[in-house]
């Protein structure tokens, strides 16, 4: 899972989260910190060993929201559509 976001201040602490409704409700899938033009990249989450985990498997298919908020106050969201499972 790779989520790119920009509006953020520089050196601005960001929390991503992916917010599916339902049971699961939301979920913390990593965080990062903008760069000097207020603009950030996550590629995660990972495991320990830096491996790609991917989403938890009780993610349910369908069309969700990422929401990245920053410790100053920014915001930003975005679509995400989970396909499919994997076993």
């Amino acid at each position: 899972l790779t989520a790119l976001g920009s509006g953020f201040a520089a050196d601005e602490d960001v929390l991503i989260t992916l917010v599916t409704g339902g049971k699961l409700g939301s979920l913390i899938i990593g965080s990062g910190t903008a760069g000097e033009n207020g603009a950030f990249s996550f590629l995660g989450p990972k495991d320990r060993r830096g491996a790609n985990l991917g989403l938890p498997a009780n993610v349910p298919v369908g069309v969700h929201t990422v929401e990245a908020s920053g410790t100053n106050g920014s915001l930003a969201t975005a679509p995400f559509e989970f396909a499919a499972t994997c076993k």
